[in-house]
């Protein structure tokens, strides 16, 4: 009975330790790992290759139980995401720019692994923003620039009216003062002689 208390004690702690990163989180990318049924999947090595992309990204790669993953995020109120948890999933989770992280699973997936294996993980979808998001919309995810540089994109955008309204509106100012010194010096050559 203790062996029974103890496996469901550590069960909930799992579930309370996913929940509490699932929380965190920017982006949620669910991956399978293993590829069709059959094939070995990834092994250790490959896995660590991924995960330290990932990790670079300011992200994890979990491999966690479709049990687990099920209650955690039935848990925090995502309960829509249950249907990723069929196959063997591994969770990629990102807690800063959700864009960098992608980059960093499809870069890792593509240049790092061995040939053959390049199109695992499978990517089965995504959860970003309140937002489902297919496997295409993942892969269009990665096309986008950093989000530090789309912040200065907008920032330009916005600050490229305002230079302009400041210059129509002080260009009148400057005319004005360029008469003024005109009027200025042609009565000092005048007083001059």
């Amino acid at each position: 009975m203790a062996n029974i208390t103890k496996v469901k004690s550590e069960k909930i702690e799992k579930v309370s330790d996913l929940k509490e990163r699932l929380l965190k989180a920017k982006v949620i990318i669910f991956t399978n790992y293993r590829g069709e049924v059959g094939n070995s999947g990834l092994n250790v090595k490959e896995l660590t290759l991924i995960r330290k992309a990932i990790r670079e990204a300011k992200g994890e790669l979990k491999v966690v139980k479709n049990t687990i993953a099920s209650r955690a995020v039935e848990e925090t109120g995502l309960g829509e995401l249950r249907s990723f948890f069929k196959d063997p999933v591994a969770l990629v989770i990102g807690y800063a720019d959700p864009v960098e992280v992608a980059k960093a699973l499809i870069k890792a997936r593509d240049e790092l692994l061995p040939k053959g294996k390049n199109h695992l993980p499978l990517i089965k979808g995504a959860f970003i923003n309140g937002k489902i998001l297919t496997t295409a919309e993942v892969e269009e995810l990665t096309k986008l620039p950093p989000q530090n540089v789309l912040y200065g994109k907008l920032v330009g955008a916005l600050n490229s009216p305002l230079y302009r309204l400041v210059n129509a509106l002080s260009y009148p100012l400057k005319q004005f003062i360029n008469v003024i010194s005109s009027i200025k010096e042609k009565k000092e050559k005048e007083g001059g002689e």
